[in-house]
Formats: C-alpha cells, structure tokens, sequence
C-alpha cells in the first residue's frame, strides 16, 4: 500500500508541476506579447511624426523657394517698372501723333518777324537799287518787287514745309524706341510673373507628392508594425 500511495503522490505532484511550468510559460507569453505591443505602440506614432514631419519640412520648403521666386519676380518687375511706364507714355505720345497725321498750315507764314524782316530789307534794296537808277516808281521797279516778294514766299513756304516735316519725322522717330523699350519691358515683366507662378506651382505639386508619399510609407510601416 505505501508504495501505490507514493506514487499516487508523486503523480499528482508531477502533474501540478506541468501544470505549474505550463503556465508560467503562457504568462511568459503574455508578457512578452505585452511588451512587444508596448514597443510596437511606441514606435508607431516616433514613425508617423517622422512621415509627417518629413513631409510637412518638404512642402514648407516648396512653398518658401516658391514665396522667394515670386519676391524675385516682384523686384525685377520694380526695376523694370519706369521702362513700362515710359512706354506706355510714349505709345499713347506716338498714336496721338500718327492717328493726327502731319499738318503744315502756311497761312501765317507772311506774319511772321523773319518774313517781314526779309521782304522789308529786301524791298528797301529794290528801291534803292531802283532809286539810284532813276527808276524808283517804275514800272520796271513796281515788277522788281513784286517778283522778290513772290520767290520770298515760295522760298519761305518750302523752308518752312520742311522744318515742319523734319520736326514731325523727329517726333515720331523720338518715340519709337521709348514706345519699343516699354514694350520689351512689359513683355519680360509678365514673363518673369509666369516663370514665378509655374516655378511656384511645380514646387508645391513636388512637396505634395513627397508628402503623400511620406505619409503613405509611414503609414504602411505602423501597419507593418501591428499586423506582425
């Protein structure tokens, strides 16, 4: 009898101590996968603030070299502004001028000081020229000024035609290059705001995309993390 209760005994110890060993091992487990998720719980927001962090850094990036292209744009637009505005001046000087056309109005010609001047100095040259001849009231000296008078005005109206044109030839040529320059200017001011806006826009399409794609990796890592 002794010995079949030993072993009774020894059987039922046994089976605790399996039972004891079985269950430490699944408290170990337990542990262990407590700890795991401690570290898996951790580290996941460490990697989305890192996916989000890297995205946001890249797109505020994007969006100050795209702010300092179009304050680079905005300048080189202040420099050229005088040329538009001298420009623009002088487009609207120059189709004043061509849509008015040239005009020369001679009727005041003979009113003029250097035309009476000449035609009184010229006269009083006949006449003595005549007087010394004794042909002062002739009719040879009445036809001597008459003819003097006639090619004082020819002569003065043809000069004056002239003067008149080379001043309006001189106006218009005057203000071509100014209205050219303006010109110029503007195109190359709106150039530069294109080239600022597209630059802008390219870069902050590129800091999106990075973001997004920052943001998917990090999340793709978290779920990595959980599914292992």
């Amino acid at each position: 009898m002794p010995s079949i209760v030993t072993g009774i005994i020894g059987g039922i110890q046994g089976s605790s101590a399996a039972h004891n060993a079985a269950k430490a091992q699944v408290n170990g487990y337990h542990q262990a996968a407590a700890d795991l998720w401690k570290q898996v719980a951790a580290a996941n927001p460490i990697i989305q603030g890192a996916g989000s962090a890297a995205g946001s850094g890249v797109t505020s990036a994007a969006g100050a070299a795209g702010t300092g292209m179009t304050d680079a744009a905005s300048g080189a637009n202040t420099a050229l502004g005088p040329y538009v505005t001298n420009g623009s001046t002088a487009s609207t000087n120059l189709s004043n001028l061509t849509n008015a056309g040239f005009k020369f109005d001679p009727s005041n010609l003979e009113s003029t000081p250097g035309y009476q001047f000449t035609l009184q100095q010229g006269q009083k040259a006949i006449d003595n020229s005549m007087s010394a001849r004794g042909l002062g009231q002739s009719g040879e000296a009445i036809r001597a000024g008459a003819n003097y008078a006639e090619n004082l005005a020819q002569n003065t109206y043809q000069q004056a035609f002239n003067n008149a044109l080379s001043t309006y030839n001189t106006n218009v040529n005057s203000l071509l290059p100014q209205a050219s320059m303006g010109l110029t200017a503007a195109n190359q001011s709106g150039g530069n705001l294109m080239t600022a806006a597209r630059y802008g826009g390219e870069l902050n399409l590129a800091g999106a995309q990075y973001a997004g794609n920052a943001d998917m990796w990090s999340g793709g890592q978290v779920a990595s993390n959980l599914t292992n």
